[in-house]
Protein backbone atom coordinates (compact mmCIF):
# COMPACT_ATOMS: atom_id res chain seq x y z
CA UNK A 1 0.00 0.00 0.00
CA UNK A 2 2.81 2.07 0.66
CA UNK A 3 4.67 1.52 -2.19
CA UNK A 4 1.18 2.41 -4.38
CA UNK A 5 0.73 5.89 -2.98
CA UNK A 6 4.32 6.51 -2.82
CA UNK A 7 4.59 5.27 -6.84
CA UNK A 8 2.00 8.31 -7.60
CA UNK A 9 4.63 10.61 -7.69
CA UNK A 10 6.29 8.70 -10.37
CA UNK A 11 2.95 7.57 -12.26
CA UNK A 12 3.66 7.11 -15.74
CA UNK A 13 6.89 6.10 -15.82
CA UNK A 14 6.10 2.73 -17.27
CA UNK A 15 3.18 3.09 -18.95
CA UNK A 16 2.73 1.56 -22.09
CA UNK A 17 5.53 -0.84 -20.53
CA UNK A 18 4.49 -4.44 -19.78
CA UNK A 19 5.72 -6.69 -17.04
CA UNK A 20 5.56 -10.29 -15.46
CA UNK A 21 6.96 -10.75 -11.70
CA UNK A 22 7.32 -14.51 -11.23
CA UNK A 23 6.41 -14.96 -7.61
CA UNK A 24 3.90 -12.14 -7.55
CA UNK A 25 1.40 -13.57 -4.74
CA UNK A 26 2.83 -12.69 -1.78
CA UNK A 27 6.11 -11.17 0.02
CA UNK A 28 8.63 -9.18 -2.43
CA UNK A 29 6.77 -10.42 -5.78
CA UNK A 30 3.41 -8.53 -4.60
CA UNK A 31 5.80 -5.58 -3.15
CA UNK A 32 6.93 -5.53 -6.83
CA UNK A 33 4.11 -6.07 -8.53
CA UNK A 34 2.17 -2.97 -6.63
CA UNK A 35 5.48 -1.27 -7.61
CA UNK A 36 5.49 -1.73 -11.09
CA UNK A 37 1.64 -0.99 -11.42
CA UNK A 38 2.01 2.17 -9.43
CA UNK A 39 4.39 3.26 -12.12
CA UNK A 40 2.00 2.54 -15.23
CA UNK A 41 3.09 -0.78 -16.49
CA UNK A 42 0.97 -3.55 -16.51
CA UNK A 43 1.41 -6.74 -14.51
CA UNK A 44 1.15 -9.97 -14.89
CA UNK A 45 1.17 -12.00 -11.41
CA UNK A 46 2.29 -15.12 -11.17
CA UNK A 47 1.51 -17.83 -9.00
CA UNK A 48 1.71 -21.53 -8.18
CA UNK A 49 -0.51 -22.25 -5.83
CA UNK A 50 -1.70 -18.62 -4.17
CA UNK A 51 -4.77 -18.40 -6.21
CA UNK A 52 -6.24 -16.46 -3.41
CA UNK A 53 -3.42 -14.43 -2.93
CA UNK A 54 -2.69 -13.53 -6.38
CA UNK A 55 -6.19 -12.45 -7.22
CA UNK A 56 -5.59 -10.28 -4.13
CA UNK A 57 -2.86 -8.24 -5.56
CA UNK A 58 -4.63 -7.91 -8.86
CA UNK A 59 -7.76 -6.11 -7.04
CA UNK A 60 -5.27 -3.92 -5.22
CA UNK A 61 -3.71 -2.77 -8.21
CA UNK A 62 -7.09 -2.63 -10.14
CA UNK A 63 -8.11 -0.68 -7.21
CA UNK A 64 -5.16 1.81 -7.16
CA UNK A 65 -5.53 2.52 -10.97
CA UNK A 66 -3.67 -0.14 -11.90
CA UNK A 67 -3.55 -2.77 -15.05
CA UNK A 68 -3.31 -6.31 -13.80
CA UNK A 69 -4.10 -10.19 -14.14
CA UNK A 70 -3.24 -13.34 -12.51
CA UNK A 71 -1.24 -15.80 -14.16
CA UNK A 72 -0.67 -20.01 -12.85
CA UNK A 73 2.43 -22.09 -13.37
CA UNK A 74 4.51 -24.02 -11.35
CA UNK A 75 7.92 -22.80 -13.41
CA UNK A 76 9.64 -25.67 -12.26
CA UNK A 77 8.03 -27.32 -15.15
CA UNK A 78 8.61 -26.98 -18.43
CA UNK A 79 4.95 -27.55 -20.18
CA UNK A 80 3.46 -24.90 -16.98
CA UNK A 81 6.42 -22.22 -18.59
CA UNK A 82 4.79 -22.83 -22.15
CA UNK A 83 1.46 -22.62 -20.53
CA UNK A 84 2.14 -18.84 -18.63
CA UNK A 85 3.51 -17.31 -21.47
CA UNK A 86 0.25 -18.55 -23.13
CA UNK A 87 -1.76 -17.23 -20.10
CA UNK A 88 0.46 -13.76 -20.68
CA UNK A 89 -0.14 -13.42 -23.81
CA UNK A 90 -4.12 -13.84 -23.44
CA UNK A 91 -3.92 -11.10 -20.53
CA UNK A 92 -1.86 -8.54 -22.27
CA UNK A 93 -3.88 -8.55 -25.59
CA UNK A 94 -7.42 -8.07 -23.35
CA UNK A 95 -5.93 -5.30 -21.44
CA UNK A 96 -3.98 -3.58 -24.14
CA UNK A 97 -4.63 -5.12 -27.74
CA UNK A 98 -1.31 -6.43 -27.77
CA UNK A 99 1.82 -9.15 -26.76
CA UNK A 100 4.77 -8.41 -25.72
CA UNK A 101 7.14 -8.49 -22.56
CA UNK A 102 8.98 -5.32 -21.36
CA UNK A 103 10.00 -6.13 -18.00
CA UNK A 104 10.88 -9.69 -16.54
CA UNK A 105 11.39 -10.28 -12.65
CA UNK A 106 12.05 -13.57 -11.71
CA UNK A 107 11.18 -14.18 -8.26
CA UNK A 108 9.63 -17.45 -7.70
CA UNK A 109 11.49 -20.08 -5.81
CA UNK A 110 11.00 -21.91 -2.90
CA UNK A 111 12.41 -20.06 1.15
CA UNK A 112 14.69 -21.55 3.18
CA UNK A 113 11.72 -21.36 6.23
CA UNK A 114 13.58 -20.83 9.39
CA UNK A 115 16.80 -18.74 10.80
CA UNK A 116 20.20 -19.44 9.40
CA UNK A 117 21.17 -21.18 12.58
CA UNK A 118 18.83 -23.64 12.43
CA UNK A 119 19.15 -24.23 8.73
CA UNK A 120 20.19 -27.61 7.85
CA UNK A 121 22.71 -28.58 4.71
CA UNK A 122 19.11 -30.32 3.35
CA UNK A 123 17.30 -27.37 3.93
CA UNK A 124 19.93 -25.08 1.85
CA UNK A 125 20.20 -27.83 -0.82
CA UNK A 126 16.32 -27.47 -1.56
CA UNK A 127 16.86 -23.86 -1.59
CA UNK A 128 19.74 -23.28 -3.79
CA UNK A 129 20.32 -26.94 -5.42
CA UNK A 130 17.40 -29.01 -6.12
CA UNK A 131 15.26 -28.62 -9.01
CA UNK A 132 13.08 -25.61 -7.50
CA UNK A 133 14.54 -22.91 -7.76
CA UNK A 134 17.29 -23.70 -10.40
CA UNK A 135 15.04 -25.24 -12.29
CA UNK A 136 12.06 -22.43 -12.46
CA UNK A 137 14.57 -19.72 -13.11
CA UNK A 138 16.83 -21.87 -15.86
CA UNK A 139 13.02 -22.29 -17.56
CA UNK A 140 12.08 -19.15 -17.55
CA UNK A 141 15.29 -17.25 -18.54
CA UNK A 142 15.17 -19.96 -21.17
CA UNK A 143 11.76 -19.53 -22.75
CA UNK A 144 12.27 -15.34 -22.15
CA UNK A 145 15.13 -15.22 -24.37
CA UNK A 146 12.97 -16.47 -27.06
CA UNK A 147 10.79 -13.76 -26.68
CA UNK A 148 11.30 -9.67 -27.71
CA UNK A 149 9.61 -6.78 -26.70
CA UNK A 150 8.78 -3.77 -29.68
CA UNK A 151 12.09 -2.29 -29.01
CA UNK A 152 14.41 -5.69 -29.22
CA UNK A 153 15.07 -6.47 -25.71
CA UNK A 154 13.65 -7.37 -22.60
CA UNK A 155 14.74 -6.04 -19.22
CA UNK A 156 15.47 -8.82 -16.44
CA UNK A 157 15.24 -8.90 -12.47
CA UNK A 158 16.48 -11.57 -10.38
CA UNK A 159 15.39 -10.45 -7.07
CA UNK A 160 15.59 -13.93 -5.32
CA UNK A 161 17.80 -16.11 -3.81
CA UNK A 162 15.88 -17.80 -1.54
CA UNK A 163 14.00 -15.32 1.19
CA UNK A 164 16.85 -14.13 2.64
CA UNK A 165 17.19 -10.97 0.73
CA UNK A 166 14.62 -9.07 2.16
CA UNK A 167 15.83 -5.26 1.33
CA UNK A 168 15.82 -6.35 -2.55
CA UNK A 169 12.05 -4.68 -2.85
CA UNK A 170 14.22 -1.55 -2.36
CA UNK A 171 16.06 -2.28 -5.17
CA UNK A 172 12.79 -1.96 -7.78
CA UNK A 173 11.92 1.53 -6.78
CA UNK A 174 15.36 2.36 -7.63
CA UNK A 175 15.59 0.60 -10.98
CA UNK A 176 12.42 2.04 -11.90
CA UNK A 177 13.33 5.48 -11.21
CA UNK A 178 16.95 5.61 -12.51
CA UNK A 179 15.30 4.50 -16.29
Amino acid sequence: QKILKRGLAMAGVLAGKTALVTGGSRGIGAQVCRTLAARGAVVAVHYATGKAEAEKVVAEIAAAGGQAFAVQADISRHADVVALFEQFDAGMTRLTGATGLDILVNNAGRGGGGPLGQTTEADFDAVFVDADNRAGLERTLHRISALRNRRGHVAGLTCRVGRAVYATVDIIPATVESG
